[in-house]
């Protein structure tokens, strides 16, 4: 009986776990890998059986980890790949897109992405691969694609999919095939405005998820911009952010 693995894409909220989930489902299927989605622990009828591949995946996804979800051995856990962004992005983000503006909400905002990246520490650090938003945004912008690939790389050697790899394809260009369908997805929504919601807000439609049915909207509003808190927010609300959170803050390399 072949084994089914799971895969559990989980982090912050409005830290590109979405597009982390998307970009690793579409590895997979370039990779003739199977695919069976989740979203928290619930089937949502997408599947793409293995091609010329015997190792198919449960690709799962939620922010908070659930504990009593993975704790038994009928769901066990193999791989957790955790987004992660500066929670001052995230809460600013949130801001923009709910149109919410009372700083207590947006500061506990902060605190609750904290905690859903603090809910990972007790997996085996050897099932947990971090991916830092900010690294794989200005992999993106570079000249130089090194960068880009040698996440992915790691990403590749994390789930242990070396054999998998091992194609006629380049790497390389495989990578850029999985950027560029992912990322033009989110564009393409972006761009295909639509009429103001009732908070005034401008909706979207939902054509880049018609492959997962994963998400209903798009999540971003201010394009993902790395620091894009400091032209949304006041200066006395990211004081009060540094203040209450600066230890997090510093130790994660977002402030010095």
């Amino acid at each position: 009986m072949i084994k089914v693995e799971t895969i559990l894409v989980g982090g912050m909220m409005q830290s590109g776990s979405h597009l982390l989930f998307n970009l690793i489902r579409i590895l997979l299927e370039e990779l003739e890998c199977g695919v069976k989605i989740r979203v928290a622990g619930n089937p949502t009828g997408y599947v793409k059986e293995a091609t010329n591949n015997n190792r198919t995946f449960v690709l799962d996804r939620e922010h908070f980890f659930n504990h009593s979800r993975y704790s038994s051995t009928r769901h066990a856990l193999d791989y957790c790949v955790l987004s992660y962004r500066d929670p001052r992005d995230t809460a600013s983000s949130w801001s923009l897109k709910n149109g919410e503006k009372k700083h207590g909400s947006i500061l506990g905002r902060v605190g609750e992405n904290i905690k859903v990246f603090e809910s990972y520490n007790c997996l085996d650090s050897n099932k947990l691969l971090k991916w830092r938003y900010e690294d794989y945004k200005r992999a993106l912008i570079e000249e130089k694609k090194e960068n880009l690939y040698d996440l992915f790389s790691k990403l590749v050697s994390f789930l242990s999919l070396q054999n998998e790899r091992n194609t006629k394809k380049s790497f390389n260009l495989l990578v850029d095939k999985i950027v560029f369908e992912a990322e033009t997805e989110i564009d393409r929504a972006w761009n295909s405005a639509g009429p103001l919601n009732e908070k005034g807000l401008v909706a979207h439609n939902t054509a880049h998820w018609k492959k997962t049915s994963l998400v209903q909207k798009v999540r971003t509003s201010n394009k993902g911009k790395i620091g894009g808190f400091r032209d949304n927010l006041s200066p006395e609300l990211i004081d009060a952010m540094e203040s209450f959170y600066g230890d997090w803050l510093r130790e994660h390399g977002y402030m010095k």
